[in-house]
């Protein structure tokens, strides 16, 4: 029930934020929802977290990659999605798409992504450099909204 209440206040604080986020937005938001990032030399892994930390290869620091990292992770955070190494297939791969998702909508809010092409964003590319992400981002973004391509 307290896990619920948490998840749901997590949820509010997010809902907040309707612009894109940057890589130190996205850090005073774990901040503001006493979740830790920290840099550590993960040897096969890109980033990884827990309910309250959240760890990332410091190969990605200060790179594009860094933002998309800390968002899914923090993604895990927030929908409370985390799993080991025992568990299926299939729940990893549902647990991944949720913090995936939720990546997706603190990084390019739906609005954000519609005003992106009617201004005349409409390369895969441009979109990325718009929204300072990778190509596969937008790729996601656009799949998870729905917007053909």
């Amino acid at each position: 029930m307290i896990l619920i209440t948490l998840l749901k206040i997590k949820e509010e604080l997010i809902r907040l934020k309707e612009n894109c986020m940057n890589v130190i937005e996205l850090a005073a938001t774990a901040t503001e929802l006493d979740i830790d990032i920290s840099y550590h030399p993960l040897r096969k892994l890109r980033s990884l977290s827990y309910p309250q930390d959240i760890f990332i290869n410091i190969k990605y620091a200060n790179t594009q990659k860094e933002k998309e990292l800390i968002a899914h992770e923090l993604g895990h955070c927030l929908t409370g999605c985390f799993y080991d190494s025992k568990v299926d297939k299939i729940t990893r791969g549902k647990y991944e798409y949720r913090a995936d998702c939720r990546a997706i909508q603190l990084l390019i809010p739906e609005q954000e992504l519609k005003k992106a092409l009617s201004s005349g964003y409409t390369e895969i590319w441009e979109l990325a450099e718009h929204f300072e992400v990778s190509e596969s981002f937008i790729s996601k973004a656009l799949k998870f909204y729905r917007i053909a391509q």
